[in-house]
């Protein structure tokens, strides 16, 4: 897609947005990729992705992976998922990189009552690289409040404007 936008589209400057695992999916490709990106604006990353699916997994659902099944996982669309993909994640920590040289590049968004991925995590990670990051009262995992939704794409777009 990098690719794409650069060679095809000729675009100069490349933009992201990611969210819950796109937020963790960027900070991965950047550590393994490094960073074409002008700006990187995160909502809720999930920075700590494995510790984040297994605390919400049901025993039964442990027990199925143990077995070399796969499970449906997911929110509004669930996908089959195997033990492997679960293995990949726990060796991709995002904590154990450093991000010191793009943190002016990124912004993270975090709400106060996400249930999935707590705001202290992502707090300790934005410290940990000297990251800018703006908790928004009131919102959850998906902020699914329409108006603290509005606030956060405000929010984005004063950051990605130059």
């Amino acid at each position: 897609m990098i690719d794409y936008a650069k060679n095809t589209l000729n675009a100069k400057n490349i933009y992201a947005y990611g969210t819950s695992f796109g937020g963790y999916l960027t900070l991965k490709y950047i550590n393994e990729q490094g960073n074409p990106f002008q700006k990187i604006a995160l909502r809720a990353p999930a920075v700590q992705i494995h510790h984040s699916l297994m605390s919400r997994m049901s025993e039964e659902e442990r027990q199925k992976l143990a077995k070399g099944k796969e499970i449906l996982w997911g929110f509004d669309r669930q996908m089959k998922i195997s033990q492997a993909f679960f293995d990949e994640l726990a060796g991709g920590d995002i904590f154990q990189n450093d991000y010191l040289e793009v943190a002016d590049q990124i912004f993270i968004l975090h709400g106060t009552e996400d249930e999935m991925v707590p705001l202290s995590v992502s707090q300790q990670f934005a410290d940990n690289n000297v990251i800018e990051l703006l908790p928004i009262e009131g919102a959850d995992h998906a902020f699914s409040n329409p108006k603290l939704m509005d606030v956060a794409i405000g929010k984005i777009v004063d950051f990605f404007a130059p």
